[in-house]
C-alpha cells in the first residue's frame, strides 16, 4: 500500500497520481491554491469535500457508487490503471482517499511514503497550474467492499460484543479535558474505546513507522492485532491513517464514516469522560483495602480529680454483635457525650465506603453500659476478685480528663478523593485537530 518516491518517479507515466491534501480550517492552508502553486506532474486534485455525499450533513462521508465513480473516472481513473495518492504534509487525509479507492473496489492503489515533501527532498520536477484534463473510454467501475466502512449502530454492536474500537484522536479530547472543535459535539469517548493518537503512527519525516514500532504502539494502547479492529477520529479522516497501519501488518480493519462528529453530536449515544472511567476502579481500590485507623490521641494529665479512661469494653463487637467484657463500675469513665459512643477505629470495618459513617447503634450501647455502672453503684461493692477480671485500661498511669472527641470521625480519613486514574489511553498528545 505504500510507494517510495524512486519508484513513483520511474513510474509516473504508468500511474494515475492523486493529490488528496487537505486542511483544517484553523490552520488558515488552501489545498487547491497550494495544488495550483506546485503539484506532481500529472497529478489530479481530488478534494475529500466535493468528492462526497453532499446531502449528508455530517462532513465529507463516503458517496455513492455512482457518485464516486463518475468524480474519479473524470481524473483518468480506471480499474486497470495504479492509483498513487500523495498530500502536502504527513498522513492525514491522503490515508482518507486510498480507503476510499480501496471500499469502492480498486484493485491498486497505494500511497507515497513521505508525501510531496519527500518528492520535492529529491529535487523531482513539480508542475503548476490546474490539473491536465483526463479522457478515458470506459473509466472506473465500482465494485463496493462491505465493512471497510462502519456507520454508527455497527460501532456499538462491536462495542457491546467486546469489540475493539480504537479512536486516533487527540488524549485530551478522548478523555473530554478539552473542548471539541465542532460546535454541538460533546467531549468525550465511547464507553470501552481505546485511546491512540494517529500523530503517534509516523515518523517526523511524514512517513509510517516500521512494523516492529507500529505493532508495539498498538499493543501498548490495548489492541490485539489478531482481532478486527474499528477506528474512529473527529469525523473519519484520520482515522483511515490507523486504517492503514493495521492493514500493514495484517489486521483487518474498518473506518468509522461519520466518527465522533456523528457520535458525540447524539443525545442518544453513551459517552464517557476520563472522570467517569476511573471512578469506578477507585471504588473497587478503597474497598478491596482496609482503612488505616487514626491513632488515638494520649489524654494530657491535669490538675484535679483523676478519671478514668473511656472503657473498651462498652462497644459491642462489629463480628458477632456481643457485647465485649465490662469493666468494674470504677473503672468506666464519668463523661457522657455523643463522642464516646463512636467506635474505636481497631474496631471499624475494614470497607473504606462503609467505615465513612459512624454506627447509629453506638449512642444505645454506651447508655445500657452506663446503665449497668448505676446499678452498680447502688448495690454494695464487691471485692475486686470476685468480678471478671477488668479489660486492662490503656493509660493507668497517666491519669486525667478524657481527650477531646476528635472534630472528624475516626475511621473516615480515607473517605476523600483520591488521585483518578485516567482512562486507558494511548500514548499523550498536543494535536488537537478535529479529525
Amino acid at each position: 500500500m505504500l510507494i517510495d518516491v524512486k519508484t513513483l518517479a520511474a513510474r509516473l507515466g504508468a500511474v494515475t497520481v492523486i493529490d488528496g491534501s487537505s486542511h483544517m480550517p484553523d490552520t488558515g492552508r488552501d489545498a487547491d491554491a497550494e495544488f495550483l502553486a506546485a503539484h506532481i506532474p500529472g497529478a489530479q486534485r481530488f478534494n475529500i469535500e466535493m468528492v462526497a455525499d453532499t446531502t449528508n450533513p455530517l462532513p465529507h462521508t463516503m458517496p455513492s457508487p455512482a457518485s464516486f465513480a463518475r468524480h474519479v473516472s473524470a481524473m483518468g481513473v480506471t480499474n486497470d490503471k495504479p492509483v498513487v495518492v500523495y498530500e502536502a504534509g504527513a498522513p492525514f487525509s491522503a490515508p482518507r482517499v486510498v480507503w476510499m479507492f480501496k471500499a469502492m473496489g480498486h484493485p491498486d492503489v497505494m500511497m507515497l511514503s513521505g508525501g510531496f515533501a519527500a518528492w520535492l527532498a529529491q529535487r523531482l520536477p513539480v508542475a503548476r497550474g490546474p490539473a491536465q484534463p483526463r479522457t478515458t473510454s470506459w473509466g472506473f467501475v465500482p465494485s463496493p467492499r462491505p465493512r471497510t466502512f462502519v456507520n454508527a449502530d455497527a460501532v456499538a454492536d462491536a462495542l457491546a460484543s467486546g469489540g475493539q474500537v480504537i479512536d486516533v484522536r487527540s488524549a485530551e479530547r478522548f478523555a473530554g479535558t478539552a473542548p471539541e472543535p465542532r460546535p454541538g459535539v460533546r467531549a468525550g469517548h465511547m464507553p470501552g474505546a481505546l485511546n491512540l493518537p494517529y500523530t503517534n503512527l509516523s515518523t517526523e519525516d511524514g512517513t509510517l513507522k516500521s512494523d516492529d514500532e507500529l505493532a508495539a504502539i498498538f499493543k501498548d494502547a490495548g489492541v490485539d492485532l489478531s482481532k478486527p479492529v474499528i477506528a474512529s477520529c473527529g469525523s473519519g479522516v484520520t482515522a483511515a491513517v490507523a486504517v492503514m497501519a493495521l492493514t500493514k501488518l495484517g489486521t483487518p480493519a474498518a473506518v468509522y464514516d461519520g466518527s465522533w462528529t456523528e457520535w458525540g453530536g447524539d443525545e442518544n449515544r453513551p459517552i464517557v469522560t476520563a472522570t467517569d472511567d476511573s471512578a469506578p476502579a477507585e471504588v473497587t481500590a478503597e474497598a478491596q483495602a482496609p482503612a488505616e485507623p487514626e491513632p488515638i490521641p494520649e489524654p494530657e494529665p491535669t490538675a484535679g480529680p483523676a478519671q478514668s479512661p473511656e472503657p473498651e469494653a462498652s462497644v459491642e463487637s462489629p463480628a458477632t454483635g456481643e457485647p465485649e467484657d465490662t469493666p468494674a463500675a470504677e473503672e468506666i469513665a464519668a463523661p457522657e457525650t455523643s463522642a464516646e459512643a463512636e467506635v474505636p477505629a481497631e474496631t471499624a470495618e475494614p470497607a473504606a465506603v462503609e467505615a465513612s459513617a459512624p454506627s447509629a447503634k453506638a449512642p444505645s450501647r454506651t447508655t445500657t453500659a452506663k446503665s449497668r455502672t448505676a446499678s452498680k453503684s447502688r448495690a454494695a461493692p464487691k471485692p475486686k476478685a470476685a468480678s471478671k477480671p477488668p479489660a486492662k485500661p490503656k493509660t493507668a498511669t497517666k491519669p486525667g480528663p478524657k481527650p477531646k472527641a476528635a472534630s472528624k470521625p475516626i475511621a473516615t480519613s480515607k473517605s476523600g478523593p483520591a488521585a483518578k486514574p485516567g482512562p486507558r489511553r494511548g500514548p499523550a498528545s498536543t494535536d488537537n485537530k478535529a479529525d
